[in-house]
């Protein structure tokens, strides 16, 4: 069997969290592997050892990542351009796949109802990290009018004979679509999200979490939170800087932001930075891609993950289940599918991040151990959460 599997985006862990374990659970069971993906996959710590492989085969095309304009026109013409690369690239393949994996459908949901499939007749499959016609934040004529619409996209691309399935980490938009007896289709499956693999158990490496924090002058009465992944706007990083300018705690409070940054980011932590020089004491930055070894490092020693979104975010979070992974507890917004999982799972507490004196009494809380999280919570999240129930639902939809 020959499967093309298609990931036009790198930031964030759409290669990593969900492209890489689902080429592993392929190659093992020998299918011949095409992969379309951006040319700057190639600087992909991945990249180096998949090429080696003689079963894989890659196409690659320009990326628009960089694109982080939100207005109707810019989404509308940035799907254009990835269906039209896509169709040319197909166009290419002399030995045709038998199926083909979307792994970011989001990428040409707009577009592929209207302009049909770029890929003839071959039966597709796909991975929606968030819908949004489900959590319309408010009741203006124009948010309406675009639920109304994304929902109507939605319900034409399902129709579509090419498509097999669609496959959502999003249990309440599930839920919302089986209520509107749309999910008679049968092909609408929800899969759980979840964590990157552990190769071995983090946790218990004392020595290493030692040395590393030497290596940051964090001393040990220090309390560590972590904001990790693809750091942009939407993280809301400006609520947490905002409390270690503005209070005091029994412990000496010091963020660790790691992860490659968008240039918003980049910009406002510059401002900061200049402001107030004092602040680079209690900040540590990683702006770039976090190799397996140094995310190891960061989660070992920080004492609490800030996983906090705005209101414009609808989707789950890898850093979320990650944690859980890690044994360490969650900050949270008190919306959207993030919360969903924590007042279901019970890892961390939700609240309203924009409140200064919410998040600051919570971070209290935390420091003093008034607020503590059960390890069998930990370790019911990771029982339902893995990669391979994951893989196992999607290569299924293959065959």
């Amino acid at each position: 069997m020959k499967i093309l599997l298609i990931e036009p985006n790198v930031s964030g862990h759409h290669i990593s969290l969900y492209l890489i374990p689902l080429i592993n659970r392929l190659l093992k069971q020998k299918t011949k592997i095409i992969i379309i993906v951006s040319k700057l996959f190639k600087k992909n710590k991945n990249f180096s050892s998949l090429k080696k492989n003689s079963k894989i085969k890659f196409l690659f095309i320009n990326s628009y990542e960089n694109d982080h304009r939100k207005n109707f026109l810019s989404l509308t013409s940035k799907q254009v351009k990835y269906y039209y690369a896509f169709k040319r690239s197909f166009k290419k393949i002399k030995d045709k796949p038998d199926y083909i994996f979307i792994n970011s459908f989001n990428t040409i949901d707009k577009i592929f109802p209207i302009l049909g499939s770029p890929f003839e007749n071959v039966k597709i499959s796909g991975f929606f990290s968030s819908i949004k016609f489900h959590l319309s934040q408010t009741n203006s004529f124009k948010s309406q009018f675009k639920k109304l619409l994304d929902f109507y996209l939605f319900k034409k691309l399902i129709t579509n004979v090419n498509i097999a399935k669609i496959f959502l980490p999003d249990p309440l938009g599930v839920k919302f679509l089986k209520n509107r007896g749309f999910y008679n289709f049968n092909k609408v499956e929800l899969t759980n999200d979840f964590g990157p693999m552990l190769k071995k158990n983090f946790r218990k490496e004392g020595k290493t979490k030692i040395k590393f924090r030497k290596k940051l002058k964090i001393v040990q009465n220090d309390y560590i939170i972590l904001v990790y992944g693809f750091i942009r706007k939407e993280k809301c990083i400006n609520y947490l800087i905002n409390i270690v300018k503005n209070y005091k705690f029994s412990k000496n409070v010091k963020i660790i932001i790691a992860g490659e940054q968008a240039n918003e980011i980049k910009l406002y932590l510059n401002e900061e930075f200049k402001k107030n020089k004092s602040l680079k004491k209690n900040i540590i930055v990683f702006d770039k891609f976090i190799s397996n070894e140094l995310e190891k490092k960061l989660f070992l020693l920080s004492d609490l993950v800030w996983t906090g979104y705005d209101k414009n975010y609808y989707g789950s979070s890898g850093v979320f289940f990650l944690s859980s992974l890690m044994n360490k507890p969650v900050l949270t917004s008190n919306h959207g599918l993030i919360n969903w999982y924590n007042k279901k799972y019970k890892i961390g507490k939700s609240i309203d991040i924009s409140s200064q004196i919410e998040v600051y009494k919570t971070i209290k809380n935390f420091i003093n151990k008034k607020i503590k999280i059960p390890s069998k919570n930990f370790a019911y999240v990771n029982k339902k959460h893995s990669y391979s129930q994951y893989c196992e639902k999607v290569t299924k939809s293959f065959i």
